[in-house]
């Protein structure tokens, strides 16, 4: 879907792996526009960098978690 339409300005493809995962690369111009699309494909996104960004999400889900 990430190579079909555009979900974040500036986003390209980075890596394309034989698994059929891909890596992409973006700068937003707020980081909740971030938040928002990963959260939306949760769990078949993950954050690899950056850091902050990565941690912030990770706790986010480890909240929802707690509640089930």
């Amino acid at each position: 879907y990430f190579k079909d339409r555009i979900y974040f300005p500036k986003q390209k493809v980075v890596e394309e792996k034989k698994d059929g995962s891909i890596i992409i690369e973006t700068l937003p111009a707020h980081p909740d526009e971030i938040i928002h699309t990963v959260t939306h494909w949760l769990p078949h996104i993950r954050v690899v960098s950056p850091e902050k960004l990565k941690l912030h999400v990770k706790g986010m889900v480890e909240e929802y978690l707690k509640g089930f």
